[in-house]
């Protein structure tokens, strides 16, 4: 666990690390046809149209930073109501909010600095922004494949949904072959998971978490 686990809204200062950060923590699910600084290229690319475009989009950002040379070393993404989807994924790829759900786009740390805590401190910290802006329940989707990922999901109180009403059985027959291809030929199948969120007045605010 690092001691000073602050999380903070990314800057213009910060885009280049965390795109970086992000192309490294999901180096296994790049597509085979995209080199590690394409990748990064197209993560830095996006959050610069965020800054530029849809400010609030990097507003539900948060950030991790190691306390010598400030490199992002871990990062969510959450996906409100008004938010544009993660563009970064093909248009085929991005999710759709419905009404009362708040989505996290992703959530990963710097290969170098696993198991410290930064996941399960940046998880909550979604939970409760998410909260905090109204969401009645958190989603996210998962890779099949990735037993580890969706265990951890399912200990923190997150239900897989077979009845998702994002996707439909053409989806699994017609994007799973895409999916296939745009993540590195590894991963088929998504899972899309759910977490009630409940309100009360001993959710501590989000921005008092680091304190």
């Amino acid at each position: 666990m690092i001691p000073d686990l602050h999380l903070t809204v990314p800057t213009l200062a910060d885009l280049d690390s965390l795109a970086m950060m992000k192309s490294l923590a999901f180096a296994e699910k790049r597509s085979c046809c995209i080199s590690e600084s394409e990748n990064t290229k197209t993560n830095l690319k996006c959050y610069q149209t965020y800054a530029e475009s849809y400010p609030m989009k990097l507003e539900h950002c948060r950030i991790v930073t190691d306390g010598n040379d400030k490199t992002v070393i871990g990062a969510c993404q959450l996906f409100l109501k008004g938010d544009p989807g993660d563009l970064a994924m093909p248009e085929f790829m991005r999710h759709h909010v419905l009404p009362g759900e708040a989505h996290i786009d992703w959530i990963a740390c710097h290969p170098d600095h696993t198991g410290k805590g930064i996941g399960s401190k940046l998880l909550k910290w979604a939970e409760t922004y998410s909260i905090e802006n109204g969401a009645a329940y958190l989603s996210l989707e998962v890779m099949k494949a990735n037993d580890g990922a969706f265990r951890l999901y399912e200990r923190k109180g997150y239900e897989l949904k077979k009845d998702d009403t994002h996707a439909d059985e053409c989806d699994f027959l017609c994007v799973g072959p895409l999916v296939f291809c745009c993540l590195g030929c590894k991963y088929w199948t998504v899972y899309y998971m759910e977490k009630k969120l409940i309100s009360g007045g001993d959710v501590m605010p989000a921005e008092e978490m680091n304190r």
